[in-house]
């Protein structure tokens, strides 16, 4: 559904976004990217269904050669505790990641974790179904209090 005008989330809590990315270097390399591709919904389907974990919501951007997932965590120790727990997804998911891959040179894989405190935040969606902070953050007509953003460089 997209919603008209302009919009903006107010979050009062700092978020954590999580980005991970994959490289296909070797498109020939099918059977290793073709089976981490499949490995990922299991994590999703996990922490969709477990909002206990930490986590609020995401994005996947599945393309040829370089698929994109962003997500949101309501605390780093939240991601980091998921990423370690013995009994979820991830773990057994980065392990065969490892074994497919390993030191071969077919696929580079990398994430960058920001924790973004609420005054640093800022994010408008015009005409936009809700997306990014804003599937899980609730949203206000841009202007009635907007939350200017104070980069400190």
């Amino acid at each position: 559904m997209i919603h008209i005008g302009r919009h903006t989330a107010q979050r009062e809590n700092p978020v954590t976004l999580f980005l991970l990315g994959m490289r296909i270097h070797n498109v020939w390399a099918i059977r290793k990217w073709a089976r981490i591709y499949r490995l990922i919904p299991r994590i999703f389907q996990e922490l969709e269904r477990e909002p206990d974990l930490g986590y609020l919501g995401g994005i996947s951007r599945i393309t040829f050669r370089q698929p994109l997932i962003v997500q949101y965590w309501d605390s780093p120790e939240s991601l980091a505790a998921y990423a370690r727990a013995r009994d979820r997804k991830h773990l057994p998911v980065w392990r065969e990641f490892n074994q497919v891959v390993g030191k071969s040179p077919d696929i580079g894989i990398w994430h960058e974790t920001y924790v973004i405190q609420p005054q640093q935040q800022e994010n408008i969606y015009i005409n936009m179904p809700f997306t990014g902070l804003g599937q899980f953050t609730p949203l206000e007509p841009v202007g009635k209090r907007m939350v200017k953003f104070e980069a400190r460089f």
